[in-house]
Protein backbone atom coordinates (compact mmCIF):
# COMPACT_ATOMS: atom_id res chain seq x y z
CA UNK A 1 0.00 0.00 0.00
CA UNK A 2 2.93 2.29 1.10
CA UNK A 3 4.36 1.69 -2.49
CA UNK A 4 1.18 2.03 -4.36
CA UNK A 5 1.00 5.67 -2.38
CA UNK A 6 4.81 6.14 -3.29
CA UNK A 7 3.99 5.56 -6.84
CA UNK A 8 1.05 8.17 -7.26
CA UNK A 9 3.09 11.25 -5.57
CA UNK A 10 6.17 9.96 -7.83
CA UNK A 11 5.00 9.16 -11.55
CA UNK A 12 8.51 9.32 -12.26
CA UNK A 13 9.60 5.76 -11.37
CA UNK A 14 7.65 4.46 -14.56
CA UNK A 15 8.54 7.26 -17.21
CA UNK A 16 10.70 7.41 -19.45
CA UNK A 17 12.52 9.68 -21.81
CA UNK A 18 13.08 9.53 -25.78
CA UNK A 19 15.14 11.99 -28.01
CA UNK A 20 16.00 11.55 -31.93
CA UNK A 21 18.09 13.68 -33.28
CA UNK A 22 17.96 15.89 -36.44
CA UNK A 23 19.10 14.04 -39.77
CA UNK A 24 22.68 13.20 -39.21
CA UNK A 25 22.96 14.35 -36.00
CA UNK A 26 24.63 12.31 -33.54
CA UNK A 27 22.69 10.61 -30.77
CA UNK A 28 23.23 11.06 -27.11
CA UNK A 29 21.32 9.37 -24.23
CA UNK A 30 19.40 12.66 -22.52
CA UNK A 31 19.89 13.77 -19.12
CA UNK A 32 16.19 14.80 -17.36
CA UNK A 33 15.59 15.09 -14.18
CA UNK A 34 12.35 15.14 -12.30
CA UNK A 35 12.50 15.94 -8.37
CA UNK A 36 15.90 14.68 -8.10
CA UNK A 37 15.20 11.61 -9.80
CA UNK A 38 16.67 10.75 -13.42
CA UNK A 39 14.76 9.38 -16.00
CA UNK A 40 15.71 6.54 -17.73
CA UNK A 41 15.95 6.47 -21.29
CA UNK A 42 13.70 4.86 -23.80
CA UNK A 43 14.76 2.64 -27.26
CA UNK A 44 11.41 2.86 -28.56
CA UNK A 45 7.81 4.39 -27.24
CA UNK A 46 3.94 4.02 -28.49
CA UNK A 47 2.88 7.31 -29.62
CA UNK A 48 -0.89 7.87 -30.83
CA UNK A 49 -0.68 4.31 -32.02
CA UNK A 50 2.93 4.31 -33.76
CA UNK A 51 6.26 2.77 -32.72
CA UNK A 52 8.77 5.62 -32.49
CA UNK A 53 12.33 4.89 -32.40
CA UNK A 54 15.52 6.91 -31.33
CA UNK A 55 17.26 5.89 -34.50
CA UNK A 56 14.08 7.48 -36.39
CA UNK A 57 14.04 4.68 -38.66
CA UNK A 58 10.67 3.00 -39.20
CA UNK A 59 11.95 -0.74 -39.13
CA UNK A 60 9.79 -1.27 -35.92
CA UNK A 61 6.73 0.36 -36.83
CA UNK A 62 6.81 -1.58 -39.93
CA UNK A 63 7.17 -4.69 -37.87
CA UNK A 64 4.31 -3.33 -35.76
CA UNK A 65 1.95 -3.25 -38.50
CA UNK A 66 2.85 -6.49 -39.99
CA UNK A 67 2.09 -7.95 -36.56
CA UNK A 68 -1.08 -6.09 -36.43
CA UNK A 69 -2.19 -6.93 -39.93
CA UNK A 70 -1.38 -11.09 -39.25
CA UNK A 71 -3.20 -10.55 -35.98
CA UNK A 72 -6.45 -9.25 -37.82
CA UNK A 73 -5.93 -11.75 -40.63
CA UNK A 74 -5.73 -14.64 -38.46
CA UNK A 75 -9.63 -13.36 -36.39
CA UNK A 76 -10.86 -13.20 -39.64
CA UNK A 77 -9.73 -16.64 -40.59
CA UNK A 78 -13.01 -18.98 -39.35
CA UNK A 79 -15.55 -15.80 -39.89
CA UNK A 80 -14.21 -14.84 -43.45
CA UNK A 81 -11.31 -16.90 -45.21
CA UNK A 82 -13.00 -20.38 -44.53
CA UNK A 83 -16.23 -19.44 -45.54
CA UNK A 84 -17.32 -21.30 -48.77
CA UNK A 85 -20.32 -19.33 -48.56
CA UNK A 86 -18.56 -16.00 -49.08
CA UNK A 87 -17.38 -14.94 -52.87
CA UNK A 88 -13.77 -14.05 -53.70
CA UNK A 89 -14.72 -10.33 -54.20
CA UNK A 90 -16.38 -10.27 -50.92
CA UNK A 91 -13.18 -11.86 -49.27
CA UNK A 92 -10.73 -9.34 -51.51
CA UNK A 93 -12.95 -6.09 -50.00
CA UNK A 94 -12.73 -7.24 -46.47
CA UNK A 95 -9.19 -7.90 -47.50
CA UNK A 96 -8.79 -4.13 -48.69
CA UNK A 97 -10.69 -3.04 -45.93
CA UNK A 98 -8.67 -4.67 -42.88
CA UNK A 99 -5.14 -5.62 -44.01
CA UNK A 100 -4.29 -2.96 -46.04
CA UNK A 101 -5.61 0.03 -43.52
CA UNK A 102 -3.77 -1.63 -40.75
CA UNK A 103 -0.72 -1.60 -43.01
CA UNK A 104 -0.94 1.56 -44.11
CA UNK A 105 -2.12 3.64 -40.90
CA UNK A 106 -1.22 6.85 -40.98
CA UNK A 107 1.43 6.46 -43.82
CA UNK A 108 1.57 9.61 -46.16
CA UNK A 109 1.76 7.74 -48.98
Amino acid sequence: RKEEEESIRSPTRKTEVMFQPAPREQYYDPVINIKHQCLLPADNCAYLGSILSKSANIESEVKNRISKARAAFGRLRVTVWEQKGISIATKLNVYQITMLTTLLYTSKT
